[in-house]
């Protein structure tokens, strides 16, 4: 028995590194936890070998060392309780719950002084921001996010002093720690990029930002599960613009339902019934062209920012680079300069005359069926895609990955991701 007992602890010890990993790509939170459970199944994350080690934090050092105080107490109190004995050497095929329970208490302690740093440096970063004359702009929604970030970045960091948040942390903790760490005073457009899991959260992350503008991209069924409804998603993500002042606007894809704001609304997308859309577009494997219309004129553009995804991702940027002043030929000619980064919806060729599309962002279902259509313009005979996939659907899962297959199997294409499904 006491080989079990030894293979139960070691068990134990082994699966709660993994679980500890997992929380932390989850931000700490059980219901995304869950949500991955609904995602990648309940066998894969409970019973598997492989294993992914978290990050050196001392929130981790602390969870780490709980795990392993608790876990040599049982292993002691094996040989003085028989209950714990029993439990040990009989059910040690319940060492991988074992694990999760004493992870899982861990992580609700330390939830304690975390929350604490939290409200300091959030505190902290409004005092700071408090009297600021710099411009900000706030950027929501599903997907294009990043890359919209990315993009005004690039235009306004030649003519304007300019910082922004880190892509990897949107929320508000990460927001808070941008702005201690990049706004200072003589910036003047500062680019803030707001994610959100649930209810409520964006309004906590941005209560104390006065934005003068904000573009509120397209909303899609990613982390449904975790929001329930659509209705919840919509209510969400157009929480910040009801505090917004008649002087900001906000550029809003036109699917989504008009909110309450006293902001100048300016909607986009690829029907001319949109403020902004574009016209005349034609895509290829080198570039992208289009008319853009927007205030009773219209321009003609050329990029290497490639498909239907990214022109509809360029109609807000160039929107609010004209409200801010910048001379349409600039923003033009800006807009020649992009390119998509390396790993970022690359293009790349393969061995046998293939061509292969990187893509290492998380994505939706809209968005990867729009990135599908986009090798469709490649003769190749063989197209792949390589994507982490679409995660946090919940039930919706099943349906969306159906129709991803159904156009994959129509154009010929291949598919190759992290994703489990």
């Amino acid at each position: 028995m006491f080989i079990f007992i030894l293979l139960c602890v070691f068990w134990v010890l082994y699966k709660g590194i993994h679980f500890l990993h997992v929380f932390e790509e989850k931000d700490y939170r059980l219901d995304r936890f869950q949500a991955g459970i609904s995602d990648n199944g309940f066998i894969s994350l409970f019973y598997t070998y492989k294993i992914s080690l978290p990050s050196v934090t001392p929130r981790n050092f602390m969870i780490l060392s709980f795990h392993f105080l608790v876990t040599g107490v049982l292993f002691l109190f094996a040989f003085e309780d028989v209950y714990v004995y029993n439990l040990l050497s009989y059910f040690f095929w319940l060492a991988p719950f074992m694990a999760f329970i004493i992870v899982l208490t861990a992580v609700v302690l330390t939830q304690i002084p975390v929350q604490i740093y939290r409200w300091v440096i959030i505190q902290t970063a409004r005092l700071k921001m408090k009297n600021s004359k710099t411009v900000f702009i706030g950027i929501a929604g599903s997907y294009g996010k990043t890359a919209i970030a990315n993009y005004l970045y690039r235009i306004f960091s030649k003519r304007y002093a300019v910082a922004m948040t880190d892509p990897r942390y949107t929320n508000d903790i990460g927001i808070a720690r941008a702005i201690l760490r990049n706004l200072s005073d003589d910036t003047e457009i500062f680019i803030v990029e707001i994610g959100t899991y649930k209810k409520g959260e964006i309004k906590n992350a941005t209560y104390y930002i006065p934005f003068d503008y904000v573009i509120l991209t397209g909303i899609g069924n990613h982390r449904f599960d975790l929001f329930g409804s659509k209705e919840n998603m919509y209510e969400e993500f157009t929480s910040p613009l009801s505090k917004l002042s008649d002087n900001a606007t906000v550029y809003m894809n036109a699917e989504i339902p008009s909110p309450k704001t006293n902001a100048r609304i300016v909607t986009y997308d690829f029907s001319e019934h949109a403020d902004i859309h574009p016209s005349q577009y034609t895509f290829s494997q080198t570039y992208t062209k289009a008319r853009i219309h927007y205030k009773k004129h219209s321009w003609n553009i050329t990029t290497a920012l490639l498909g239907k995804h990214s022109l509809q991702n360029i109609l807000p940027v160039f929107a609010l680079c004209i409200d801010l002043g910048i001379k349409p030929a600039d923003v033009i000619h800006e807009l020649q300069e992009l390119k998509h980064d390396k790993g970022s919806f690359s293009v790349h060729r393969g061995l046998h005359k293939s061509v292969i599309i990187v893509d290492t962002q998380e994505s939706n279902l809209n968005g990867l069926l729009l990135k599908l259509d986009f090798l469709k313009h490649f003769p190749q005979k063989r197209k792949c895609i390589v994507t982490p996939g679409i995660r946090e659907l919940g039930g919706e899962k099943r349906g969306a990955y159906e129709s991803l297959v159904d156009k994959i199997a129509k154009f010929n294409m291949e598919l190759y991701t992290t994703d489990f499904f």
